[in-house]
């Protein structure tokens, strides 16, 4: 798997890339959040479009109790509402409601779309 973060005006940007590792996953999943705390954003952006292999198992990044608890713990260090927008194929998309459920379950506003452009305008606007 490879990773790609930048950091745009308001919010971080990750584009996920090349063969789905559920080893290497839960791990980057929390150095995303850990990148947002450290510049202090709310909101992210992450794009697993570019994912090829076992992209049903993404959910699994997110359902693991360890994982779970580190992020309400970046969640209260960050001490704001926090946004997340992921963007996967079509076809996976639903994989990545369990996932999102839990988030917004610990109070994260939450967008799971195939489409690149919803999830932009969407991120963007500043409703919270």
């Amino acid at each position: 798997m490879e990773i790609n973060i930048s950091r745009q005006t308001d919010f971080l940007e990750v584009v996920v890339s090349g063969q789905f590792n559920n080893d290497e996953a839960g791990g980057q999943f929390s150095m995303i959040i850990a990148t947002c705390v450290q510049f202090r954003l709310s909101r992210c952006l992450v794009d697993f479009s570019g994912m090829t292999g076992q992209l049903h198992a993404v959910q699994r990044i997110f359902i693991g109790h360890s994982g779970i608890e580190s992020f309400q713990k970046q969640s209260t260090i960050l001490n704001l509402p926090f946004k997340i927008a992921f963007i996967g194929r079509e076809q996976y998309v639903s994989d990545y409601t369990p996932a999102a459920d839990l988030m917004r379950q610990i109070g994260w506003d939450v967008l799971v779309t195939a489409d690149h452009e919803k999830a932009y305008n969407w991120i963007k606007t500043s409703d919270h």
